[in-house]
């Protein structure tokens, strides 16, 4: 499933991220999605998403809209919203099914909800980038270990999975290219949400 499709099959999403120009994309992408099929779109606080993207859409603010909120800050939210992005993790929505977006590599993004989804931005749209199964569980070994070295990730994956050293070694390049893990000499260390944000 993409991220959007996931957006959409769900009722009453928040979205947390601190990357502004990301939320402004992910609410543009959903009610361009939403008009196509033929429904009423408001966007709550679209004059500050317009300040980073030019919406593609009108923005019909009715009964029957379907209402999507950018960064609310202090103004008030409708309880009956599709879809909400902000920044502050302190703010709670009852009945909402919860999304972090959190930036992992150079243009690549990782949303983590009951599932996790990878995407870039291109040309102002999502793209999503899919992981395969040896990359995550190369990273769920690390997520149960912390770190490793080089060499027991190579013997313990490439035994598991069934492949070849060189393959795994050549999956955990691409992790770091991805910004996913860091690699110092020997030691491999799956880099936490924290360090993710001040890359």
């Amino acid at each position: 499933m993409k991220f959007i499709d996931f957006l959409l099959k769900n009722q009453k999403i928040v979205i947390y991220s601190y990357y502004k120009m990301v939320s402004a994309i992910i609410i543009l992408e959903v009610g361009r999605r939403l008009f196509s099929q033929g429904e009423k779109v408001c966007v709550i606080h679209g004059d500050e998403l317009m300040k980073y993207l030019e919406p593609d859409f009108p923005f019909e603010c009715m009964e029957s809209s379907k209402v999507l909120v950018y960064d609310p800050e202090d103004i008030p939210v409708p309880k009956s919203f599709l879809l909400l992005t902000t920044f502050d993790k302190k703010k709670k929505y009852e009945g909402s099914v919860t999304v972090d977006v959190n930036k992992v590599g150079q243009n690549l993004y990782v949303a983590t909800s009951n599932c996790n989804f990878r995407f870039r931005i291109v040309k102002g749209k999502i793209e999503d980038v899919h992981i395969s199964t040896l990359e995550e569980n190369i990273i769920s070994f690390l997520q149960e270990f912390g770190e490793s070295t080089l060499k027991e990730i190579s013997d313990i994956i490439s035994s598991r999975e069934k492949v070849g050293r060189d393959e795994v070694r050549r999956k955990l390049l691409e992790l770091r290219a991805m910004g996913m893990i860091e690699i110092n000499g020997t030691k491999v260390t799956l880099l936490n949400d924290d360090s993710r944000l001040h890359r």
